[in-house]
């Protein structure tokens, strides 16, 4: 078995995995909302924005493993740090918005589920606007804002492409 040196840079499980997870769970999501802003969603759009959200909890779980140490306090500290780095502004509440992403991800995929696709389809365009809103906000941040490496043009290129489905739909 082969040692590694402290400071070689090679990727361990747990990382790739958060990193790969954080891709597909974005790949999903950019997925369903091109979809939605086209024509609508169907049953492959409803499975991708499950797996998305499958894909989120993976991000999550292997990042405190890897990261954290399991630990909220370490994650809170963590995230104040980058959130210093980035803004100028000390601040840990990032990681409660991200809590509150995953679990407003996973209401929204099982409401679709419990509730059908007209029912999910249908909903008052406030609720869709709260929750893609949000959704959005916090993807761009995370991969454009926060991000680091590749993720960033990934983000980047997610946000171009949906913003010219966007104004592909308004000249209609």
């Amino acid at each position: 078995m082969a040692t590694v040196a402290p400071n070689d840079h090679r990727m361990d499980i747990l990382e790739l995995l958060t990193r790969a997870s954080i891709w597909f769970s974005v790949g999903c999501w950019a997925w369903v909302i091109a979809a939605l802003l086209r024509q609508g969603a169907g049953l492959t759009e409803r499975w991708l924005w499950t797996v998305g959200a499958g894909f989120y909890v993976i991000h999550s779980v292997a990042a405190f493993a890897r990261f954290y140490q399991w630990s909220h306090a370490v994650a809170m500290g963590e995230t104040a740090r980058q959130t210093l780095a980035a803004t100028g502004f000390e601040s840990g509440a990032g990681l409660w918005l991200n809590y509150a992403f995953g679990i407003i991800w996973l209401l929204d995929a099982a409401y679709w589920w419990t509730r059908g696709e007209a029912r999910y389809l249908g909903r008052s365009r406030l609720i869709q606007g709260v929750v893609h809103g949000f959704m959005a906000f916090m993807i761009l941040n995370g991969t454009v804002f926060f991000g680091h490496g590749a993720v960033v043009y990934f983000g980047a290129l997610v946000f171009l492409g949906l913003a010219a489905s966007i104004v592909r739909r308004l000249r209609k």
